[in-house]
This record gives structure tokens, sequence and C-alpha cells, in this order.
């Protein structure tokens, strides 16, 4: 869970115990992305967090040129992220740089469904196999 105000906690399933908790010091209105063991934040300042989904432990950040407001996409490998300036890019999992980049018009939406990339801007529709 992500709170606008920065605050990320992951809590147990079955109990609702508070298994880890991080606070950050940046606005957050995308929802948090999971993989199987990472959970990728990303925040309206444009900088995208990657925390261990069992310990919570910071393993990466990336600053990127321009605010996030919609939830990135996914898919196993690349995590998909729309920009505010309508910049669309494609970052590796370990965040160390963008490998793509287009820049189209504000981004409204981007989905992963079995391995495919659906993005969505005021006039097209993306598909990335």
């Amino acid at each position: 869970m992500a709170t606008q105000n920065g605050q990320i906690r992951n809590y147990d399933v079955e109990s609702g115990t508070l298994n880890w908790s991080q606070d950050l010091d940046f606005s957050i209105f995308a929802s948090p992305v999971l993989s199987e063991t990472e959970v990728f934040i990303a925040s309206y300042q444009g900088i995208i967090f990657k925390f261990d989904l069992f310990s919570g432990n910071r393993l990466n950040t990336i600053k990127l040129k321009s605010a996030i407001i919609v939830t990135p996409a996914f898919d196993g490998d690349i995590l998909y992220v729309g920009q505010a300036d309508g910049t669309f890019l494609a970052l590796n999992n370990k965040l160390t740089k963008p490998l793509w980049s287009v820049k189209r018009t504000i981004l409204f939406r981007t989905i992963s469904f079995k391995r495919r990339t659906y993005c969505r801007d005021s006039c097209e529709i993306f598909i990335q196999d």
C-alpha cells in the first residue's frame, strides 16, 4: 500500500499484521507495481523506487525528468512508465537507465497482461510485444 504523503506499507494478507514500512518524502499518486519479489513505487516527483517485497529494503532508485501520475506497468522484465510531460519509456527491472522512450501526449493508462503492454494516451493505443 502507498499513500499520497509517501508512506509505503506491506501487510500480511491473512493476519493484517504490518510486515514492513517505509516513509518517503515524496508524493505518490500511482499504485505500487509488484513482481514476484519486488515492489516498484513511482513518485509524483519523477523518482521510481524499487524495494524488496519481503524485507522492505530499498534496492534501487532512478530519477526521471517529469512527474509520474499514472501507475506504471511491469511485464516481468521491463517497467513501462508514462510521465506527465508525455514521455513514455521503458526501464529494465534494475532501474539503471531507460531502454527507450517516445514523446506522446499525456498518458492516461498503462497495463501489462500476459507479457503484452498496452498504453493508451489521448488518441492512440500502443501494444508492445
